[in-house]
């Protein structure tokens, strides 16, 4: 039989689980999935929300949680009949901090036969903020190249069209959902495919930028364009393709 750090029993697991939750450096903590109560949380769970060893208890899980009560009621039901699950939420610390929470959730049947879901949460704040961020980056970028009057496009090593601006697409007279995923050879032709690849191969194994001239298919007619193509390297000197 286990027993939680405020002795109350579990069911089917040695002291050692006991311990190991008095123990761990996890957050863990036991909830009433039918009252939406905080049964026990481990010292970890308790310094991570803020507050004193055996003060979380009788805690609502409404305190914690930003979700509505029968939002938090409704996903612990779907937890037990599921036999657990990992989902993430936002939880607000004593203090009022917000947190993004990991966290993976397993149902337990107490000693007096109550049920219970034990949870295991991870700190996911860091990684969620700087998902946001480079989600920002992007967008922002792309803003850029989309109000760029110059046409841009990236190839990557098989000389795939993988990103283009509205300016370049309108350079080959198609909109840009038929230019991605397509090769030169779909504008400029079979010997027009030839010279392209050839000089993306030149920026991609010698690693320089080119300048030269090219006669782009537009829509009204083939005109005469400069063209100035980069290697586009990724942190660790690696050739993604040109642009």
């Amino acid at each position: 039989v286990m027993h939680n750090a405020s002795g109350t029993a579990l069911s089917g697991g040695p002291s050692l689980l006991s311990e190991a939750f008095r123990t761990s450096s996890a957050i863990m903590f036991l909830v009433d999935p039918e009252a939406g109560v905080i049964l026990d949380a481990n010292p970890a769970a308790c310094a991570f929300y803020g507050y004193a060893p055996g003060e979380a208890r009788g805690v609502s899980a409404m305190e914690v949680s930003l979700r509505q009560r029968e939002q938090v009621l409704e996903l612990m039901r779907g937890l037990q009949r599921s036999g657990g699950g990992q989902f993430s939420s936002r939880h607000r610390l004593r203090s009022g901090e917000l947190r993004d929470m990991e966290l993976n959730a397993s149902p337990l049947t107490l000693e007096d036969g109550r049920q219970a879901l034990f949870f295991v949460g991870h700190d996911i704040t860091a990684l969620t903020r700087a998902q946001r961020a480079l989600r920002e980056r992007e967008g922002l970028l792309k803003a850029i190249l989309d109000s760029a009057g110059e046409g841009i496009g990236f190839k990557d090593t098989k000389h795939i069209y993988r990103e283009a601006n509205p300016a370049f697409c309108a350079m080959l007279g198609a909109p840009c959902e038929e230019v991605l995923g397509r090769t030169s050879a779909s504008f400029f032709g079979l010997e027009g495919d030839v010279r392209n690849q050839a000089t993306d191969r030149l920026v991609l194994e010698r690693r320089v930028s080119v300048v030269y001239e090219s006669v782009y298919p537009g829509p009204d007619g083939p005109r005469q364009v400069g063209v100035h193509m980069s290697p586009v390297l990724d942190a660790v000197g690696g050739c993604l393709g040109v642009v």
